[in-house]
């Protein structure tokens, strides 16, 4: 039996040695951080002879060979930054009108009397108003490095909040919201924050709603740990507006159902809480498969029984204006349900972008969308935090996006923003300016207008399982190394690795294979035709004209975390030693002599390639590319370097997890998230 590498991996392929880590323990659960690394010359981005055809790029480059890349010199900075083809979505945190803003967690959402949109985004409150506009509304200020929290009132970024559990509209554009430091706080319209009630030590707050005729707030508690002391209280309190506590239904110590009056109903775990204009509360009780309705006097009734099989866990509970419930189940879809219980319509649970980051492994996984806290906007929409965005769901199904940018992920050719990608790493340049990705089984063309297909596709009769790391030869021709998973006998896994070239018109033949445990990381090709390997075992590895890896050079033991390499026209290899603060660009001769040519900042330096003018540009798989010149100059060529997300239009532009590069002409390529980017105009 054979396994793609890529299907193991396809959806985390930028955690750094993962692949070396992977083979080398010969687990399914490695991740591949890969990145363009093209040659000085013909594979990569180095000065290199004229082609035969003898055409000379603008910027002073040279053409490499016969269908290799052409590579010119770029600019110092770069001036414009578009899309090529895929998504821009990507996580960040910047404020701005909707699609231009960036989120990076957004989860609980209300919307206040005033129509705007309050967004929870870890400790911090964000607001969008009605046309569009997202600013930060309170939180991120100091906190306890002990606690890890402050608890501080104020107003605006003066304000410290805990992890917020939940939060509701209240009168006159205020919010309120409880958080880990056992306050309920009301925060108004132009985010000053004071205290309701606090030293509130019960065990986990689920929901929040407050009554506008009382100006009354209801709390729901399920079980959870209060200062190392697991409490079962499944209640709901009242908080009147002098900030007094009570418990209004449900016994402390005790999970059950039962209705009745006050102590002597039951719950299991109650979660959401809504209000009616009557007064009457209703409880999202899904752990007993019911809802709950809880009267002016406290008595405890169930609108919605457990045998109506309708409610299960994890699901959301809504008010309309009308009145009527909007139940959001994994199970049952959307559904509408009358105050008495009844059924008034019910649709199914529409496709919406699943903003997981492409697997990054730093950041939260899918959550479907009955997990996602959520709210009703005036016009019954259904409005949710969706990680990188604020999407809604219209009363027919229709998704659409409030603000932010939803990070959309796939496997589908076409034209431009139509074709999907999933984490595209590294690219490579062909003469005539089409660029080739590695994508899963298969290793797609895109053209210089963007137009996506597959170039070929791999399997069993294809010649290859998992192409991920590409260069690009002299003549055209794709270099790759190919990784599959095989299964000689039941427990015994066994990692099969190639190098194959996949000539322009398509056809797949093996230069080299191993089942060798070493592990190839990445393949360069100089200006000859010369195929050169990085492996794991901190080494450069050249392929004989007789099929064989013969050794180049043995890097200095501090580079053995490095997973990315070029060489240039003399033979030069270069690499990169990353550091939790500064990685170091290292220039290894032919003879083995290792000269740090430049500190890089930050921990995740990685991919490299060279200009015609031997300036080398740096994907920092963070936020920038960097540009180092021939004497060790660094700068940043493009991206902010900070939590920015993916920002197109006028130079520097922003950029999110940037991992492949690719020169043709003046043009600098790059892969970002889901996204294949270009410079220039």
């Amino acid at each position: 039996m054979c396994i793609p590498y890529s299907f193991l991996t396809h959806m985390s392929l930028r955690a750094p040695f993962a692949r070396t880590f992977f083979i080398r323990s010969q687990l399914l659960l490695a991740c591949v951080s890969t990145s363009l690394l093209l040659a000085a010359c013909g594979g990569g981005g180095g000065a290199s002879p004229s082609s035969s055809s003898g055409s000379t790029p603008a910027g002073g480059g040279t053409a490499p060979g016969v269908g290799g890349p052409v590579i010119g010199t770029l600019s110092g900075v770069a001036n414009h930054l578009s899309l090529v083809a895929g998504n821009i979505g990507s996580p960040g945190y910047v404020d701005g009108l909707a699609g231009a803003a960036r989120f990076s967690n957004a989860g609980k959402v209300a919307i206040d009397s005033l129509g705007n949109t309050v967004v929870v985004e870890g400790m911090v409150l964000r607001k969008i108003t009605p046309s569009g506009q997202v600013s930060l509304l309170a939180g991120g200020g100091p906190w306890d490095p002990e606690s890890g929290l402050l608890c501080k009132d104020g107003s605006g970024a003066t304000v410290s909040f805990g992890p917020i559990s939940s939060l509701a509209a209240g009168n006159n554009g205020d919010i309120y919201v409880i958080d880990s430091c056992g306050q309920v706080r009301k925060v108004t319209s132009a985010g000053t924050v004071t205290t309701v009630a606090n030293n509130l030590r019960y065990g986990t707050f689920s929901g929040l709603t407050f009554d506008k005729a009382s100006s009354n707030l209801y709390l729901t508690v399920q079980d959870g740990w209060v200062n190392n002391t697991y409490l079962q209280e499944p209640l709901v309190l009242q908080i009147s507006p002098g900030g007094a506590v009570s418990t209004l239904a449900g016994k402390p110590g005790v999970t059950g159902y039962a209705d009745g009056q006050g102590g002597a109903a039951l719950f299991g775990q109650p979660s959401n809480i809504m209000v009616d204009g009557a007064g009457n509360l209703f409880v999202n009780d899904c752990i007993n498969g019911a809802i709950r309705k809880i009267d002016k006097n406290a008595t405890v009734s169930s609108i919605v029984a457990p045998t109506s099989n309708l409610v299960h866990c994890p699901s959301q509970l809504m008010m309309e204006a009308s009145g009527n419930l909007v139940l959001v189940d994994g199970v049952s879809g959307i559904s509408r349900i009358s105050p008495q219980g009844q059924m008034v319509s019910t649709m199914p649970l529409p496709v919406i972008a699943n903003n997981d980051f492409s697997g990054n492994p730093y950041y939260p996984p899918s959550t479907k969308l009955w997990e996602r806290p959520m709210t009703l906007d005036s016009s019954g929409n259904i409005v949710f935090g969706n990680f990188t965005a604020i999407d809604k769901i219209s009363s027919t199904g229709v998704v659409s996006t409030l603000a932010g940018t939803d990070i959309v992920s796939g496997d589908q050719n076409g034209a431009g923003q139509l074709a999907q990608f999933r984490g595209p790493h590294k690219i490579v340049a062909d003469a005539a300016g089409n660029l080739y990705e590695a994508h899963v089984d298969q290793i797609r063309k895109i053209t210089p207008a963007g137009v996506v297909s597959t170039f070929v596709k791999g399997g069993p009769q294809a010649g290859f399982t998992s192409a991920f790391s590409l260069a690009m030869d002299p003549a055209g021709n794709i270099i790759a190394i190919d990784y599959s998973v095989t299964f000689p006998q039941p427990g015994v896994v066994q990692t099969q690795q190639a190098i194959k070239k996949i000539s322009p018109s398509g056809a797949v033949s093996t230069l080299y294979s191993t089942v060798d445990p070493v592990v190839l990381n990445d393949v360069e090709v100089d200006g000859s035709g010369t195929i050169y390997v990085l492996t794991g075992a901190n080494a450069v590895l050249k392929l004989s004209s007789t099929g064989q890896l013969m050794p180049y050079l043995t890097l200095n033991g501090q580079t053995t975390n490095s997973n990315y390499f070029a060489i240039d026209s003399q033979g030069a290899v270069y690499t990169v030693v990353t550091s939790p603060v500064n990685s170091t660009l290292h220039k290894v001769t032919p003879q083995g002599t290792d000269t740090v040519l430049a500190t890089i900042p930050g921990p995740a330096a990685g991919a490299i390639i060279l200009d015609a003018g031997g300036n080398l540009f740096l994907a920092d798989s963070v936020a920038s590319v960097l540009r180092v010149t021939p004497q060790g100059t660094v700068s940043r060529y493009l991206g902010s370097g900070t939590n920015s997300g993916t920002q197109l239009g006028a130079g520097p532009g922003g950029l999110w997890n940037p991992v492949g590069l690719a020169i043709s002409g003046t043009t600098l390529y790059i892969t970002a998230g889901n996204a294949l980017l270009a410079t220039g105009q």
